[in-house]
């Protein structure tokens, strides 16, 4: 149970026993908060990480008598144990309304059905392109994240594309742009229709790490293509920002709001700390924008046009009040998407390192000056904790290739400390008039 929903169950029983409210008036308003379900999550994790062990040892058991097994009894036990598998698993969950852990055996049952792919190729002496088999494996993970549906089915089919895509990429040099799709056609949207924050965290990295691969693994890409690939993945993230500020209008799943929020400011600070060191944003945004691939050139385009459009929904839109707003510090995100593109199109070669760098530091530091007063003022200790992170990182950044005397470097750091202690004072009031607020 919540914790909020607890509190108030136990104030209206309290009620009841001081004879403030009669018996009826306290069944009324204990039918208004109900408690919740409980949650299976934890139950099919543990069963479903117990199933892939299971499954693991069961490979390893028949990898070992592999050999001695006449070749129908190897047929045999790999399409048994499959079907044996997942009706059990069905049958726990039609029948016994037992679903987490009917799910599990399913979950046991896909596992044998990838390993059979393999070993079915072996006994039969298969020889084909071995990363389809991660692909066949994650199409029937799919089809049982939606038929039962199954948030553990969905999970190994996000790791088995995600994976597909890296060893097109690494080992065959080819570009899977299906799994892009798959991740955002199939398992973003069972997440969105089970309105599962957990999915939904899964599929996030997976379709970041899944349009990576694509990217890198694109005919005739080099260093030189970097930066419009990194630009295009800032714009990602910078596109995540935008949706955790729109998912509330649309009143549909709005508990992904900060899971949407978290993802995006990762992804986009984390590659604009990058771009805060002049080598990094010199070698990066320098791309030739007239040698790179179509594919690179599209994917670039994309996301920066999703980013634009997104936030200039925000701006446009007449319906969001003013308290529902962004602050006025996250429009740094689509102004850094704008100076991106700029560089990314106009002739900078002639440039100095530090001309590309400062304002992506400007940014940075506007973003954590940001982060570190809105944790303060609102009593919020993991946004003061991050934003004094943040800072302390770009400062020893900066220790290395700005500040090149000691007495600069010694006034940075005083200074540094100065702003971390008055942080702390002035989150510790902010905290203390927040309680104090609350207390009836």
């Amino acid at each position: 149970m919540s914790s909020p929903i607890r509190w108030v169950r136990r104030e209206i029983e309290s009620w009841q026993h001081e004879n403030l409210i009669s018996e009826d008036q306290a069944q009324t308003l204990l039918k208004r908060y109900p408690e919740p379900a409980a949650s299976n999550l934890g139950l099919i994790l543990f069963a479903g990480f117990g199933a892939v062990i299971i499954g693991l040892g069961i490979i390893l058991l028949l990898a070992y008598n592999w050999q001695a097994i006449p070749r129908g009894i190897k047929l045999a036990i790999i399409l048994g144990s499959i079907a044996a598998a997942h009706g059990t698993g069905l049958t726990l969950i039609r029948k016994c309304q037992r679903p987490a852990l009917g799910e599990a055996i399913c979950l046991l049952g896909t596992m044998l059905f990838g390993a059979g792919i393999w070993l079915i190729a072996q006994v039969y002496h298969i020889d084909e392109h071995y990363p389809n088999g991660l692909l066949l494996w994650s199409l029937g993970a799919m089809a049982l994240a939606w038929t039962l549906p199954s948030l553990s089915h969905a999970t190994l089919a996000a790791v088995l594309v995600t994976t597909w895509c890296g060893m097109e990429a690494f080992n065959f040099h080819r570009p899977m742009h299906a799994g892009p799709l798959i991740l955002a056609g199939w398992i973003g949207l069972l997440a969105l229709k089970q309105k599962s924050r957990f999915l939904l965290s899964i599929s996030i990295p997976a379709l970041f790490l899944s349009t990576l691969f694509v990217l890198v693994g694109t005919p005739g890409y080099s260093h030189a293509h970097g930066g419009l690939i990194i630009s295009g993945l800032l714009n990602f993230g910078i596109a995540l920002v935008a949706l955790s500020y729109l998912f509330p209008r649309f009143r549909f799943f709005e508990s992904a709001t900060p899971i949407l929020g978290f993802y995006g400011r990762l992804i986009a600070l984390g590659i604009l700390y990058l771009l805060t060191f002049p080598q990094v944003a010199d070698d990066l945004l320098r791309s030739s924008w007239a040698t790179a691939a179509l594919p690179i050139k599209l994917y670039y385009i994309a996301f920066l046009a999703l980013s634009i459009a997104l936030w200039l929904r925000i701006a446009t839109d007449v319906r969001i009040r003013f308290s529902e707003r962004p602050p006025f510090d996250q429009w740094i995100y689509p102004f850094t998407a704008v100076v991106v593109a700029l560089y990314a199109f106009l002739p900078t070669a002639d440039w100095d390192g530090w001309v590309v760098a400062i304002p992506f530091n400007l940014a940075f530091l506007a973003l954590i000056i940001a982060l570190m007063t809105r944790g303060c003022c609102q009593g919020r200790l993991g946004s003061t904790v991050a934003g004094a992170l943040l800072l302390l990182l770009l400062t020893f950044s900066r220790y290395f290739d700005l500040f090149g005397s000691l007495l600069v470097r010694g006034l940075l750091f005083i200074l540094i400390g100065v702003a971390i202690f008055i942080q702390g004072l002035v989150y510790h009031r902010a905290k203390r008039r927040k309680g104090e607020d609350q207390t009836p």
